[in-house]
C-alpha cells in the first residue's frame, strides 16, 4: 500500500493537482485500506472535477451531485 500511495502522490505532485485521475486512484486506495476520511478527501477533489461521479460520490457519502 505505501508504494500504491508514494505513486500516486508522486503523479498528484508532478501534475500540479491538475490531473484528476491520481485523486481518484488514490481515494480508492484509502478506501480499501480502510483510510475512509483520506478516501473522502481525495473524492471530494474528484467531484470538484466529475460532480457526477458515483463512486466519488458513494466514498464522500453524497447521493446527489
Amino acid at each position: 500500500v505505501r508504494e500504491a500511495e508514494a505513486f500516486f502522490l508522486e503523479a498528484i505532485r508532478r501534475s500540479e493537482g491538475a490531473s484528476i485521475e491520481p485523486f481518484y486512484d488514490l481515494g480508492l486506495l484509502y478506501h480499501y485500506a480502510g483510510r475512509q476520511a483520506e478516501a473522502a478527501l481525495c473524492m471530494e477533489r474528484v467531484l470538484k472535477e466529475r460532480p457526477g461521479d458515483a463512486a466519488a460520490r458513494q466514498l464522500t457519502g453524497r447521493t446527489s451531485p
